[in-house]
């Protein structure tokens, strides 16, 4: 695919491909396990510290080579105003050598020729992020290749057009970015809310007088675990996801669908008003997150890594089980009981039964569920109105690129 290859360009540019107006360079990493080639003086960067940057230079990386582990693999050295792009994991991120450095091989280095400057193109490559990764390929990740970024096209000025352009462009994207940095700060601390309330209730003086009872205790009918069965494409029955498991609810619209019979998906099938926890996950600290079925889950199944969940009503109102569960020493509970086998973190049947939970009155039970709820809802709105903010920002962002590379800047 090229970037708009049929587009009517402004008089005096031209498409050109990357190839023809920057070298392309691909990284590569010294073994791991030689300590010998880690911790020097030359600057190696991934994608990761890509994503970190808060302007468009990068300077520094997170970890280091030596001169040995630089020989180790035949890595190659780019100069100061280089353009890097992450090539996978993801695709688009963007930054200008500030200095001399070497890359990995989730990234690509465009070294600029004499006729390309490296800001303009740090700009257009921004524009045409989206391209680029329509472009991405691979099993594992998306990645796009050295061939595919050298023939991708770019509207190309001549060289004191591409400098204005670039100037225009580093301005009005600097007047920006206090609005961005300013709602990104506000939703950082939106997002420490919910743990603070939480903490408010679950550390307090009262909740150390609490009893504490095992999970299995506080259920009416054994902890189970959903179906295991191949997809099959349009089969009728729909299957959760373990992303459908989010702040303390099941999303419906998160499933997949699998190859049961009517009676395998009515034994398994979701209950509403029931509490599911995740029984395994690649990443520990999304082991043991509960959500609450809601009222029409009616011919959607369980996966066998979800675990059925259903209290005592009688002694934990499910409304509060939710905010307990997501409470640190629930959690902390959780990870440590969860083992790894293979990458993946599981916790038992058993040890989730032994998952000891504060049990106030039920009476105390709903009024510290009432106020949790009232008080994230209202978090929950603050985040929505930062993310239209962070919108708005990043939408006048785009206009200012689309102007540019239109030549209406």
């Amino acid at each position: 695919m090229k970037l708009e290859s049929k587009k009517v360009v402004p008089d005096g540019w031209k498409m050109v491909a990357l190839g023809d107006v920057t070298q392309i360079v691909n990284g590569t990493t010294p073994k791991s396990s030689v300590s010998e080639f880690w911790g020097g003086d030359i600057v190696w960067i991934t994608p990761t510290d890509l994503g970190k940057l808060q302007q468009k230079e990068i300077v520094n990386s997170d970890r280091t080579i030596t001169h040995d582990g630089f020989n180790s693999c035949g890595l190659t050295v780019v100069p100061v105003g280089t353009v890097i792009l992450s090539s996978r994991a993801p695709i688009g991120h963007l930054g200008i050598a500030k200095t001399d450095l070497c890359i990995n091989q989730g990234c690509k280095a465009l070294v600029p020729s004499e006729i390309i400057d490296s800001v303009f193109l740090y700009y257009v490559l921004k524009q045409s992020v989206p391209q680029l990764q329509e472009l991405g390929s691979g099993a594992t990740f998306a990645e796009v290749s050295k061939s595919q970024v050298e023939k991708f096209e770019i509207p190309l000025p001549p060289l004191p057009e591409q400098k204005r352009i670039a100037a225009i462009l580093t301005e009005r994207l600097a007047a920006v970015e206090p609005a961005r940095k300013a709602s990104e700060a506000r939703l950082e601390a939106a997002r420490a809310l919910p743990a603070a309330y939480l903490r408010e209730v679950f550390e307090s003086e009262e909740a150390r007088g609490w009893h504490k009872t095992r999970l299995g205790e506080l259920i009416i009918s054994s902890l189970r675990t959903g179906i295991s069965k191949p997809e099959k494409f349009d089969s009728g029955k729909k299957c959760l996801t373990l992303s459908a498991v989010r702040n303390g609810s099941l999303l419906l619209d998160q499933v997949k669908s699998v190859d049961v019979t009517d009676s395998e998906a009515a034994r398994n099938g979701l209950k509403a008003g029931v509490f599911y926890v995740v029984r395994g996950n690649g990443n520990r600290s999304l082991v043991g997150r509960g959500g609450i079925a809601p009222k029409q889950c009616d011919g959607v199944i369980f996966p066998d890594l979800l675990f059925e969940v259903n209290p005592n009503p009688n002694i934990l109102l499910i409304e509060f089980l939710r905010w307990a569960w997501d409470s640190q020493s629930v959690r902390s509970q959780i990870e440590e009981k969860a083992k790894t086998a293979a990458g993946i973190y599981k916790i038992n049947q058993q040890n989730l039964a032994s998952i000891a939970l504060p049990i106030p009155p039920l009476l105390i039970q709903k009024q510290v569920a009432t106020v949790l709820s009232n008080k994230i809802s209202k978090v929950a709105d603050v985040q929505k109105m930062i993310f239209d903010e962070l919108a708005i920002v990043g939408a006048m962002s785009a206009s200012y690129l689309r102007q540019a590379f239109s030549g209406l800047l």
